[in-house]
């Protein structure tokens, strides 16, 4: 089961680098791929990323979907991609190996929070296919798939 943990700011919460792509670019190995820093967020029940990051990577929005944000409701868009989250895997001989984690053909919308920090959120539509916990004792962040 891959697996990360590290310290976090507890002024943000934690956030993940996580890879993104067109849907079915990771299977034909071709498309743009660009990473953004999610922060990863229970109460979002799907995965948000910014406008800047749809753009960056040739997203075409299958639609605009009612959603219910902190200041009212919205229409934003959404999207379909392909994913990789890069897992550190412990080795007794070499230090670190980073190995990455697929995940496809997720639907995603669009974010229009304060980008200042992360480009986006890591919804429960991925949280939940693992283990997730936050030590608030010893500010760190656990993560399996």
């Amino acid at each position: 089961m891959p697996s990360m943990s590290f310290q976090y700011d507890p002024a943000v919460g934690p956030v993940i680098h996580i890879l993104f792509t067109q849907v079915g670019a990771l299977a034909s190995q071709e498309g743009r791929t660009s990473g953004a820093d999610l922060l990863s967020d229970t109460g979002a029940s799907i995965t948000c990323i910014s406008p800047e990051l749809a753009k960056r990577i040739g997203l075409r929005s299958l639609g605009k979907e009612p959603v219910v944000v902190a200041s009212g409701t919205a229409s934003l868009n959404t999207y379909l991609v392909d994913l990789l989250i890069p897992f550190t895997e412990p080795t007794r001989t070499q230090g670190p190996k980073t190995q990455t984690f697929p995940v496809q053909n997720i639907q995603v919308m669009e974010y229009l929070g304060d980008t200042s920090r992360y480009q986006g959120l890591l919804g429960r539509g991925i949280i939940d296919r693992g283990i997730f916990m936050i030590a608030g004792w010893d500010g760190k962040y656990y993560f399996s798939l």
